[in-house]
């Protein structure tokens, strides 16, 4: 088990096809032997390797013109010709840009969905943000509706059956003259139109160019061709104008937290308070004794209507086993007493047949 699980892990290709070649022979004190002298070797190269890098380093030096401030994007070290990244400079791979870690395909970014101290922008540390890395100067141009980037999260996940039953508000387009139907979506920070729907509305429409990010729930990012200003309309109350941003995806438009406070298709509560009960249990028997005694009864007589034409039926009674005839007789007798049924000594035109239920208790009741 121990063998298998090195065997494995080995990182090597070499020693990696080297291993399972030696079949059934391979014993796990063979296997580390491999490994050992295999690292062993690769260490005694790296250092000949350093030591002739470093001779023609000195020899080219003299002649040759580097560029300053140039550095090596593995080990972040100055480059220069010759230039060999050890194990010390380079570690396992090229740093993250967004947390400063080492970089691998295997790499889980920590500063994924965390917020930057400085700049206030998601996915990224303070010591890597590059906010403080801009130029100070810069070109503003009259297209452009915004000076900083921003980065919003829209979108979820959804199963099929959601999607049946997602909250949908029908808007009024005033200048395009439609009505369109909405998603509201309350996680989402920014509202979002399909580009296949904003060109059936306008064949070339104009959009202002943006910097700002999309982000998904599952944290991938969406191509933002622009924003368009669109005034819309929830039944009969004032039109407002809102930024909606466009996207190539082929889902229903969505409405963004904010925009659907602001045209009243949700609102908020933020806490609710609950009155302590000060009645005790006993207090309420006390005060409504008359509800919880007896049988209750409604005042009045009921009568029953037939439907013209009705014929009288006088059904036969049942067998009643002889086990129960002494409970069936006794629960007749509460019956009676407690006034729910009378007693009938004359014929009658309309006679039904009793039905006995045994309960779990033992008892019985008649229907």
């Amino acid at each position: 088990m121990i063998r298998d699980r090195l065997v494995f892990g080995v990182k090597q290709d070499e020693i990696w096809e080297r291993l399972p070649s030696e079949g059934a022979g391979l014993t796990l004190a063979c296997a580390i032997a491999t490994c050992r002298a295999a690292e062993a070797t690769q260490a005694q190269l790296m250092i000949m390797s350093n030591q002739e890098h470093s001779k023609v380093h000195v020899k080219q030096e003299i002649d040759v013109v580097t560029r300053q401030g140039q550095k090596c994007y593995k080990c972040g070290g100055s480059f220069t010709p010759g230039h060999v990244c050890s194990p010390k400079d380079s570690g396992e791979g090229p740093k993250c840009y967004n947390c400063g870690g080492v970089f691998s395909k295997s790499h889980q970014c920590p500063a994924k969905g965390k917020s930057c101290i400085k700049c206030k922008k998601m996915n990224h540390f303070a010591k890597m943000c590059r906010s403080s890395q801009r130029n100070i100067h810069s070109i503003e141009t009259e297209e452009s509706s915004t000076d900083t980037s921003s980065q919003y999260f829209i979108e979820s996940i959804q199963t099929k059956e959601e999607k049946n039953n997602e909250p949908v508000a029908r808007l009024y387009l005033t200048k395009e003259g439609i009505n369109m139907e909405f998603k509201i979506d309350t996680g989402a920070a920014a509202n979002v139109i399909p580009m296949k729907t904003l060109n059936k509305m306008h064949p070339q429409p104009k959009l202002r160019p943006t910097s700002d990010i999309l982000t998904s729930y599952t944290g991938k990012s969406l191509k933002v061709a622009g924003t368009s200003q669109l005034e819309v309309q929830y039944k009969n109350r004032e039109p407002q104008t809102h930024k909606f941003y466009v996207v190539d995806m082929d889902k229903r438009p969505i409405l963004s937290r904010q925009t659907s406070v602001l045209l009243n298709l949700i609102k908020f509560i933020y806490n609710i308070e609950q009155t302590p009960v000060t009645s005790t249990t006993d207090e309420i028997l006390v005060e409504y004794k008359d509800v919880f005694e007896g049988i209750g009864k409604i005042p009045g007589k009921c009568k029953i209507h037939l439907k013209p034409g009705a014929i009288p039926s006088v059904q036969p009674p049942r067998k009643v086993p002889l086990a129960i005839q002494d409970k069936l007789k006794n629960e007749l007798e509460q019956l009676v007493s407690l006034g729910i049924i009378e007693k009938v000594t004359e014929p009658t035109e309309w006679v039904n047949s009793m039905v006995i239920v045994q309960k779990p208790n033992s008892n019985i009741q008649i229907c």
